[in-house]
């Protein structure tokens, strides 16, 4: 029978033994080093520029040692300086790691609150920003955050009682003002209490250039349209932007705004003198240049309205902002040369969506050519593809009503208007060009409606307003006596106020109404003030 040599086997177990303990303490060595060699390669990588390495050793690292928090925080400022939109949601993941691990780092639960806002993660972000404010309740920024995070939750109510928590918490910083008058100037029903925002920034900080600036853009864009404009001397936009150039000479925004103010008041010379000396000292302003260029273009200047775009297209060598409007000027100018060099132009330096800009331009060209069938299928082709470019969509649309208005399909020129009036439906050159294509098609009423509409812009010309004025005359001319009449009159002296003192325009605007409404011999006597108030 055989039998066990219990010598031999305890000595094999022993090695066994042996050699897994020596095993074990490699491992044990190994495990310890290979993380802190990982860390010396991701800071190595670190120090010689190459954050994507450094962040794939981190990343390996914390597979080691997964609640190392410090290394999670490094890995975090990493992937904060990454662009794109995966690295915001690993980001986010990270946070809420290093803060499970310690929810005592503040810095990064502010870090958080912040990734989770650009995430549109508001629910988050609200949770974070009340966290952080249980300890940091004097914090206005973080106020501000969280009434953002508020905001897009649609809690309305307590988006605004943040919002003014961070003006009380911090009633010297302009952007709370800034924030809280902007959360309430998109609610039209809120407006008042906007203006009361930017009222109270100017009287707290009244040496702050940009509260006025503020102040006066407000008042500018949301007016309403339809309202007289204050005389020139006494317009408090226009005293508002002298009192911010005052405090802080040189500012584009009070070159740019002070212009299209001057434009309202149709002093066209002084607008240009505002844009002309704001480009000095920002020559390289897209705004300033454009507007400059249109304002040439309305005073008939064609040639130079392209000077001032092509020395702009000098100074801002890559943009399309300035390009596009540059080529539209040389083909109404007939430079076909120029305007095929500024197509090559954009397709070889490929900016961003650069195909419906070109694509644009040929358009443009085919219609020069009068070419209007390929003129039409470029430009309905143009509308699918500038879904990122509103303005250019609307260009498209109105282009193509030209289009078919030159190839006798007056449906197609409706439909076209129409899709530009629906989706912003204050575009005067839609509007007036829409009710012309009623006109033209009998449809009188619906003109009537459009030129309404048209004239409630304050860009209106006195040719739009007196067209208006004529068709409602014709129309209450044609009824019993009624207090339309009175009503219409009315009217007309208003649009006859908005259109100021600079000009005989508002003049010229009452005797037209006068004449069409019957009555020749008051209209005569307004001509004859008005011609006597601007012979000199």
């Amino acid at each position: 029978m055989p039998t066990i040599n219990k010598r031999f086997l305890i000595r094999l177990l022993l090695a066994i033994a042996v050699l897994a303990g020596v095993l074990v303490a490699a491992h044990t060595i190994q495990a310890s080093r290979i993380p802190e060699s990982l860390k010396r390669q991701a800071e190595r990588a670190t120090d010689a520029g190459q954050p994507d390495k450094a962040i794939r050793y981190l990343r390996q690292y914390l597979e080691f040692r997964p609640t190392d928090a410090d290394i999670q925080e490094r890995l975090a400022e990493l992937l904060r300086e990454r662009p794109g939109e995966s690295s915001r949601s690993e980001l986010v993941f990270l946070y809420d790691k290093i803060l499970r691990t310690d929810p005592g780092r503040q810095a990064v639960r502010l870090e958080a609150v912040i990734a989770c806002l650009k995430l549109h993660r508001y629910t988050d972000a609200a949770t974070h920003a009340r966290t952080y404010l249980k300890d940091n309740p004097n914090d206005a920024t973080v106020w501000r955050h969280l009434g953002r995070a508020l905001v897009g939750q649609h809690e309305l109510d307590n988006a605004q009682k943040s919002f003014e928590t961070a003006i009380d918490k911090a009633p010297q910083e302009l952007v709370g003002y800034q924030v809280y008058a902007e959360f309430l100037r998109y609610d039209r029903k809120a407006l008042v209490a906007a203006k009361a925002a930017y009222d109270r920034a100017v009287a707290t900080l009244p040496d702050q250039a940009q509260g006025y600036v503020d102040r006066a853009d407000f008042a500018m864009h949301t007016a309403d349209p339809g309202a007289a404009l204050p005389a020139q001397q006494d317009d408090p936009v226009l005293k508002d932007l002298t009192r911010a150039s005052e405090l802080s000479p040189g500012l584009a925004e009070v070159a740019l705004y002070r212009g299209e103010r001057l434009q309202r008041h149709r002093d066209v010379l002084a607008a240009r003198a505002s844009y002309v000396d704001g480009l000095k000292l920002h020559p390289n302003h897209e705004r300033l240049n454009l507007s400059l260029a249109w304002l040439e273009v309305h005073r008939g200047n064609l040639s130079g309205a392209i000077q001032v775009l092509e020395e702009a297209l000098e100074r801002c060598k890559d943009t399309t902002e300035i390009v596009v409007p540059l080529a539209d000027l040389l083909i109404l100018s007939g430079d076909a040369t120029r305007t095929q060099a500024i197509i090559d132009r954009i397709e070889q330096r490929k900016p961003k969506n650069y195909k419906p800009r070109a694509n644009y331009l040929r358009g443009r060209q085919a219609m020069h050519r009068q070419a209007w069938d390929e003129a039409i299928a470029i430009f309905t082709a143009l509308r699918a593809e500038s879904i990122e470019l509103p303005a250019l969509e609307t260009r498209a649309n109105l282009l193509l009503a030209n289009c078919y208005q030159q190839t006798g399909d007056p449906a197609k020129v409706i439909e076209s208007l129409q899709l530009v009036t629906m989706k912003e439906p204050g575009h005067l050159d839609a509007r007036v060009s829409l009710a012309q294509a009623y006109l033209n098609g009998g449809r009188f009423a619906e003109a009537e409606k459009e030129y309404e509409a048209a004239a409630a812009n304050p860009n209106a010309s006195p040719a739009v307003i007196e067209t208006l004025l004529q068709l409602k005359a014709l129309r209450v001319a044609t009824l019993p006596p009624s207090a339309d009449a009175t009503v219409l009159e009315r009217q007309a002296v208003d649009f006859a106020n908005r259109l100021g003192q600079k000009t005989a325009d508002g003049g010229l605007i009452l005797a037209g109404y006068a004449r069409t409404a019957g009555k020749p011999r008051a209209s005569l006597d307004i001509l004859q003030k008005t011609l006597a108030q601007h012979s000199t």
